[in-house]
């Protein structure tokens, strides 16, 4: 099967929004994975305001990064003056995204 680039464009927004939620879980396991090896490489020493200045700028490309996963597409779809199934897109990232937080917390709390 060869690849469409328009396969995406009849999808349900229930779906896109699925495959954005699954896209920024597997975002924020890239990240947790880094901070976890990381944790270990990086010597413990005085320089607790290098670790800030790190921890807030890994915070803050986070968030632009999330943002952009998350409203990327709804933002697409708002300038092109579709409101309404702009809001449901992130209304059903955002559900699936809750989705996948209740089965974490599911996992860990058994």
């Amino acid at each position: 099967m060869r690849y469409n680039p328009y396969m995406l464009k009849n999808a349900s927004l229930s779906f896109i929004g699925f495959l954005q939620a699954t896209t920024l879980l597997l975002y924020v396991m890239l990240v947790t994975t880094v901070m976890r090896y990381l944790e270990d490489k990086v010597p413990e020493d005085d320089n607790d305001m290098f670790a800030g200045i790190i921890f807030i700028l890994l915070f803050v490309v986070s968030a632009v990064i999330s943002a952009g996963i998350v409203l990327g597409r709804a933002g697409q779809l708002y300038f092109h003056k579709q409101q309404k199934p702009a809001y449901h897109l992130v209304g059903w990232t955002v559900g699936w995204t809750l989705a996948y937080f209740a089965m974490f917390v599911l996992l860990v709390a058994l």
